[in-house]
């Protein structure tokens, strides 16, 4: 495992110069480690649910979604539900770049997450996808469009994937080689 800093949760009372929490005792303090492979492929088969965020030019446009994944193949699915005139097939078609997070929390804080960037290709034979849902999707029929099943039409996707990145936000981890600047405080080490 790789540790990349320090997670200090919002009205943690910390003293900089010493790396521990003040009033709230050390234990506010999370260590932020690198996920390995083996690591983040047992935590993508283990959920089955994500958020899918959408982009063009400076708008966002994010959904919860659900999605199936093969570790052997890298293969990450979705399948998502239009309706005639559909917002989210609009974003979905001037999106170049997709994000898919995959997050968990545990009663301690302690957490995990996984991020996902690719583009999204429309998938022609979905035997694969089909088999990388049934390792793990949570499929609902909702969307936006409150639209019935029967006027619903499903397309199914696969991410072309750019980067796969795993976090593990916990408590008296591993020392390890620090990389700063990932967007919470560096660790003092």
């Amino acid at each position: 495992m790789h540790r990349v800093g320090r997670y200090i949760p919002p009205g943690t009372v910390t003293n900089p110069m010493d790396d521990t929490a003040g009033d709230s005792g050390s234990d506010a303090l999370l260590d932020v480690m690198r996920m390995s492979k083996e690591e983040r492929d047992a935590f993508l088969n283990d959920h089955g649910t994500a958020v899918l965020s959408l982009a063009r030019g400076d708008e966002a446009y994010s959904i919860p979604v659900s999605y199936g994944y093969e570790a052997d193949e890298g293969l990450f699915c979705i399948m998502l539900g239009y309706a005639s005139d559909s917002r989210k097939r609009r974003w979905v078609n001037d999106t170049e770049t997709a994000t898919l997070v995959v997050h968990g929390m545990e009663e301690d804080g302690e957490a995990d997450s996984v991020v996902v960037r690719g583009g999204l290709v429309e998938v022609d034979d979905e035997t694969a996808c089909y088999e990388a849902f049934s390792n793990n999707a949570e499929f609902t029929v909702l969307h936006e469009s409150g639209s019935f099943v029967e006027n619903t039409e499903f397309v199914v996707y696969r991410f072309d994937v750019e980067t796969v990145e795993g976090r593990k936000f916990e408590h008296d981890a591993p020392e390890g080689i620090v990389d700063e600047g990932v967007g919470f405080a560096p660790s003092q080490d």
